[in-house]
């Protein structure tokens, strides 16, 4: 079958030799290329994960996080579970592996002049400052937990380890998912408008939620479409 052979293909790509920026284009070209078919994605968090012990230190040192090895699994298997969408998915496991360009690695690189939030224009854009400290982001993230209460109740004061890297201890499953696939989304919107240089609005960040409900509602896979019925109501009312 074409996907174990792609499996196998991957598996036998010699990883350690890699350094950080052909890592980075190996899985981008394979994500892209294959749309993160099962075999594909679960080789890669194989193999990826047992060379990212540095990444993990440095979450958890940001983050005061442990180096439990069953927390990490579940990091880098929750947006699997979350979403079929391959972007959204692409974006995530860049995250989570510290491989996503923002401009403190730009200006590093020479390709930026300076390493200011393209948001805010206040601070350093790390990680933890785009998605969790700038005021633009945390107050979109506040509005999208606000819209959907209390079909759907978020916890208020979000922590940067349950925005960056997702929600792991959540006994539901649906309930995870959704939650996760919800983050994701608001995350990947963010990103992408700081790319084009533009502010994000609420309102967009609405229909982008709605897009990808409309795309995964009729899914075949069955938890898929089950994760969304607690906020059917107001995406569907939402025009």
């Amino acid at each position: 079958m074409w996907k174990n052979e792609i499996a196998r293909e991957i598996e036998n790509i010699d990883i350690i030799n890699l350094d950080t920026h052909g890592n980075s284009n190996m899985i981008s070209h394979f994500i892209n290329q294959f749309k993160i078919c099962n075999s594909v994605y679960w080789c890669l968090n194989k193999g990826y994960t047992q060379q990212n012990k540095n990444n993990i230190r440095k979450w958890n040192e940001i983050l005061h996080t442990t180096e439990d090895k069953g927390l990490w699994e579940k990091i880098n298997t929750l947006t699997f579970h979350a979403t079929l969408d391959s972007k959204l998915r692409t974006f995530q496991y860049k995250l989570v592996r510290r491989i996503l360009p923002t401009n403190i690695q730009l200006k590093l690189y020479g390709i930026k002049e300076n390493d200011v939030c393209d948001l805010c224009r206040n601070e350093i854009e790390t990680y933890e400052h785009l998605f969790c400290d700038c005021e633009i982001s945390g107050q979109l993230i506040a509005d999208m937990v606000q819209w959907f209460h209390p079909y759907l109740v978020i916890q208020q004061n979000l922590i940067p380890k349950k925005i960056l890297l997702g929600y792991t201890e959540i006994p539901c499953l649906d309930t995870a998912n959704l939650i996760n696939t919800l983050m994701i989304i608001t995350k990947y919107f963010i990103y992408k408008c700081k790319c084009k240089n533009i502010l994000p609005t609420f309102r967009q960040l609405k229909l982008e939620i709605k897009l990808k409900y409309l795309l995964e509602k009729d899914s075949h896979h069955f938890r898929t479409r089950e994760k969304w019925k607690p906020i059917e109501p107001i995406l569907t009312a939402f025009e």
